[in-house]
């Protein structure tokens, strides 16, 4: 019995030797297995797992996702919400909303965000749970959309007690304010499916309905003095491809437009041909616009006129004024801005 005891001893002894003996292991990831569960969005939150460096940037990427499921979101109502905003099959006010919408939609300004919980994975790897209240999120761009409304609409007022130019000229910014109104009421729309949106859409068709007619009632007279000849042909070419009307009877106007340039001949030194045989124009052109007697517009534009032929041709050149027309628009390029 002595001899079993002391084998037993010895055995037990030798285990706790070999078990103190034993590597180390480092730490190894907790698996995937181990990892937070996001759970479903609800009515009340929207909820994402983010990665990163730290919990800050696990955060911000958490956020980033719910971002992107909103915009995935918004487009869905992006179409009908898109039909109050076109004049005339305005595309590119289309285009600019389309774009505005998306760009809103994927740089949220979040309030109402917990970060739940996190798991460090490895050093360079950390997991944030990531909740947002929708309810604040919401509140927060009502706000900001009520304030932009307000806005819109007093532009609106202001607009319609001027001239049929000026209203014309003041368009564009009634339907940027829009674009912006209705990008804040889509992001509504998406956080909050229930929110009623037929209200603010039929104040802005009635907007829209006003804008169409104005430019219906537009009738354009265009004069030119020689130096304005294929200038007044463009200018006349993009009114007509934005619906306006023209007419060669002063009386039958009522919107009288006077284009004049003074031009300067412009002599560069270079060694290269191409440039040296170049013929320059600087050129000073105004557009004075009538409504009756009463000049309602006068604005210059400073252009250079390039030919590679005769000074007459690049003072005629219509280069430098499509390109600002494009950007502008034909009604903002006569009116400046």
């Amino acid at each position: 019995m002595k001899k079993i005891g002391l084998i037993l001893i010895a055995s037990s002894f030798g285990m706790l030797v070999s078990c103190n003996q034993a590597p180390s292991k480092p730490d190894a990831p907790q698996s995937e297995t181990a990892q937070l569960i996001q759970p479903a969005d609800n009515q009340q939150y929207y909820y994402a797992i983010g990665s990163g460096m730290n919990t800050e940037k696990a955060k911000n990427d958490g956020l980033s996702q719910i971002a992107a499921k909103i915009s995935v979101k918004v487009q869905s109502n992006l179409n009908t919400n898109l039909t109050v905003t076109k004049v005339n099959n305005a595309e590119n006010i289309a285009s600019t909303y389309s774009k505005d919408v998306q760009a809103q939609s994927k740089a949220i300004e979040f309030v109402g965000v917990e970060v739940l919980d996190t798991q460090k994975l490895s050093k360079v790897e950390t997991l944030a749970l990531v909740r947002v209240d929708r309810n604040r999120l919401f509140q927060h761009y009502q706000n900001k959309f009520n304030q932009q409304e307000s806005e819109l609409l007093n532009t609106y007022k202001v607009n319609q007690q001027q001239t049929l130019f000026e209203r014309l000229k003041g368009e564009a910014r009634i339907q940027q304010q829009m674009v912006e109104t209705q990008s804040t009421l889509s992001l509504l729309q998406t956080i909050n499916p229930s929110y009623n949106v037929a209200s603010h859409q039929k104040k802005y068709q009635n907007i829209n309905n006003t804008l169409k007619k104005q430019r219906a009632n537009a009738v354009f007279y265009v004069e030119a003095d020689k130096n304005s000849k294929k200038l007044k042909s463009l200018i006349k070419d993009k009114l007509s491809d934005d619906g306006f009307k023209l007419t060669s009877v002063v009386a039958k106007a009522n919107v009288h437009l006077s284009i004049k340039t003074q031009a300067e001949q412009k002599k560069y030194r270079s060694t290269d041909s191409r440039f040296a045989n170049l013929k320059v124009a600087l050129r000073s052109t105004t557009f004075v616009v009538k409504s009756g007697s009463q000049i309602v517009s006068n604005n210059m534009v400073k252009t250079k006129g390039v030919a590679s032929d005769t000074y007459q041709n690049a003072v005629q050149s219509t280069k430098a004024y499509n390109k600002l027309i494009q950007q502008q628009g034909v009604i903002g390029f006569i009116a400046g801005g």
